[in-house]
């Protein structure tokens, strides 16, 4: 499998990481493309079907009651639950195979994981690295952990929702993105 994460994107652009793709052994079932870029994920949805599609976002609470999500970042909401219901908008909109996000338990708990699997949403997390917040998060239905740390004592986890994904434990890092020796 292969993770594709469009920062820059432009339709020649994606042709081009597709044919690579393609040359290597990976076809489109074999494909996620992770990205903030909208008009990335609109693109794939329209061209590639098969690829899923997976979208980035920050979800923050920079004061009490005021809920911001970073496809929204102007807009102001009242609750979590009105992120959610945004997040499943989304789904439909684009086709999301599901979401990732950044880490924080008091914001993205199990919670939040059960009611996005509940939608049909696959959930990663990252960066996971700590390996207390990666475990946390796999012990909570987590799909995957996205990381800057080496695996190193990998265990993996039996896939938990849809499809084959794969989810990693135990992964020793300093936090800071390097693995520990």
């Amino acid at each position: 499998e292969i993770w594709i994460d469009f920062k820059a994107y432009n339709p020649a652009f994606a042709e081009k990481v597709f044919r690579t793709a393609a040359a290597n052994g990976f076809d489109d079932s074999r494909i996620m493309v992770a990205t903030y870029n909208v008009g990335a994920l609109m693109w794939v949805k329209q061209n590639r079907p098969q690829v899923r599609r997976v979208m980035h976002m920050n979800i923050r609470e920079p004061e009490p009651g005021k809920w911001t999500v970073s496809f929204t970042r102007d807009e102001r909401h009242a609750s979590l639950a009105a992120i959610e219901q945004l997040i499943l908008n989304l789904k439909s909109k684009y086709g999301l195979y599901g979401i990732n996000t950044d880490e924080d338990p008091a914001r993205i708990d199990a919670g939040f994981i059960r009611r996005m699997h509940a939608a049909g949403l696959w959930v990663a997390i990252w960066y996971g690295n700590q390996t207390k917040a990666a475990d946390y998060y796999l012990d909570n239905g987590c799909d995957a952990i996205v990381t800057a740390c080496k695996r190193k004592h990998v265990r993996q986890s039996e896939p938990r929702h849809q499809d084959n994904a794969r989810s990693v434990k135990g992964m020793p890092c300093d936090g800071k993105g390097r693995g520990i020796k």
